[in-house]
């Protein structure tokens, strides 16, 4: 039985694959930034 009424694992896998994705594009956003800043820091 695949579909067992069970929300709450698959809430809570979901939320966390959620969280590590955000985690993932604002280190992403940080390494982008500090770049930039560098390139500005450089001129």
């Amino acid at each position: 039985m695949p579909h067992a009424p069970c929300p709450m694992p698959h809430t809570q896998d979901k939320l966390l694959k959620l969280n590590l994705h955000l985690e993932n594009y604002f280190l992403l956003l940080k390494t982008q930034l500090k770049a930039f800043c560098f390139k500005l820091n450089i001129r």
